[in-house]
């Protein structure tokens, strides 16, 4: 391969996994301090190559430190980085394999996803705002440790109730997982973005935490406008309504073969 080949793929990767953690990271306080090194690191370059050894020699040794720092103050957007990479389609049938879960459509079927986002419709016509997480490969012990333990067959009925202000399990997030309720209550992470709608509230903010920290996706249903949005990937995506929910539910469980709900 010609050498100006090579140079101009590994600029092109470079471009790539630049913008990989742009995509990561935009909206919190991690983009002025990258900037910041990349600054740095620029100087650095310029002085090395004009042989200035010391001042050099100082800056590279600053931005070896610098790198140790942003590595602890900035691992949860390093960590979400990392795992979105390993939720790529090439990577996802290896990450299957190794996640605790067998499968992210194990236990779940259309009609179970209908009643969930049958009880949330019911909530909405309320006047009343849901959060509904589904769990993909990652457990949900692993980030909501905090919760009130639930065990029960979706019903509509039943996930209204849950969220009425009269319940006293309404506050918090409802979560589900293999098919089945499995608590209420959920306190989720909250993500530090700064770059979310105007109408983006606490359960927004949950919701992006929650998807920052797993592969789940959180169904959301706004208390003020009535909105419908599903958080994963670490991003919000606007909904027509439940009927659209229903269907971007079954394509990001996987529902591609007909599931058992038990």
């Amino acid at each position: 391969m010609p050498d100006w080949a090579v140079r101009a793929a590994d600029l092109l990767l470079l471009l790539v996994l630049a913008y990989q953690m742009y995509r990561v990271a935009r909206g919190t306080a991690a983009i002025p301090v990258l900037i910041g090194l990349g600054a740095v690191y620029a100087v650095w370059k310029v002085l090395d190559a004009a042989g200035l050894r010391y001042t050099a020699d100082a800056l590279g040794e600053f931005i070896g430190v610098g790198i140790l720092i942003v590595a602890i103050v900035f691992a949860q957007e390093i960590r979400s980085f990392l795992r979105m990479i390993g939720s790529r389609d090439v990577l996802k049938p290896l990450t299957r394999r190794l996640a605790f879960s067998a499968s992210e459509s194990d236990g779940w079927s259309r009609a179970a996803l209908e009643a969930v986002v049958e009880g949330l419709a019911l909530t909405s016509d309320r006047g009343e705002g849901a959060l509904a997480v589904f769990a993909r490969s990652t457990p949900l012990e692993a980030v909501v440790p905090s919760r009130t333990a639930l065990d029960a067959r979706p019903d509509a009925r039943l996930v209204a109730a849950i969220f009425s202000k009269d319940s006293p399990l309404h506050d918090g997030a409802l979560l589900l997982e293999s098919g089945r309720i499995a608590g209420a209550q959920g306190i989720l992470p909250v993500t530090s973005r700064e770059d979310l709608p105007p109408d983006a509230g606490l359960r927004h903010r949950a919701a992006l935490g929650l998807c920052e920290q797993s592969d789940a996706v959180a169904l959301l249903v706004s208390e003020q406008s009535g909105a419908w949005r599903l958080a994963y990937d670490g991003d919000l995506h606007d909904l027509t309504g439940p009927e659209d929910a229903v269907l971007q539910l079954v394509e990001l469980l996987d529902l591609t073969a007909p599931q058992t709900a038990s």
